[in-house]
């Protein structure tokens, strides 16, 4: 099973900041005798938390759009990683363990990601717009040349 791309790991945080067009990798605890449930990760609306990737798949990378989930039952955590965030990606989310017992709520613990926009993307967005002057690239044509 392949693995998300490196990220700086961010263990037993419960405010994350990340920057537009990034990713972030989050690290939730469980207590021992949870290792065989559900495990997820949810985004808190006002009333309800609505699932972002649910699994109960043990030592291997489970993918959904932008999330990932890797259960590691022998240290009692789970990773979740988020790819390509968005400023709208901002809020409160819940590390979740499902419990099966309908007299007991699943077991959460709270994240707060805060999304920056990326200072990079207003920038490469300049060049996109302003192509650079046709002077300019000749003379650069023209110094490569008197190199040789």
């Amino acid at each position: 099973n392949e693995d998300p791309p490196p990220l700086h790991p961010l263990p037993d945080l419960s405010q994350v900041t990340a920057k537009s067009g990034g990713g972030v990798r989050i690290k939730c605890k469980y207590e021992e005798g949870y290792e065989t449930n559900k495990k997820y990760f949810c985004k808190s609306e006002e009333t309800t938390c609505s699932y972002q990737i649910i699994t109960e798949a043990k030592h291997t990378w489970v993918h959904e759009d932008r999330f990932s989930l890797y259960d590691d039952t022998n240290a009692k955590v789970f990773w979740v990683v988020m790819r390509n965030l968005t400023v709208k990606d901002s809020g409160t989310y819940q590390c979740g363990v499902d419990i099966t017992d309908k007299a007991k709520e699943d077991m959460h613990t709270p994240v707060k990601l805060k999304v920056k926009a990326g200072e990079c993307s207003s920038l490469l967005l300049l060049f996109i717009i302003l192509p650079l002057p046709a002077r300019f690239i000749t003379n650069f044509r023209e110094g490569e040349h008197n190199r040789r």
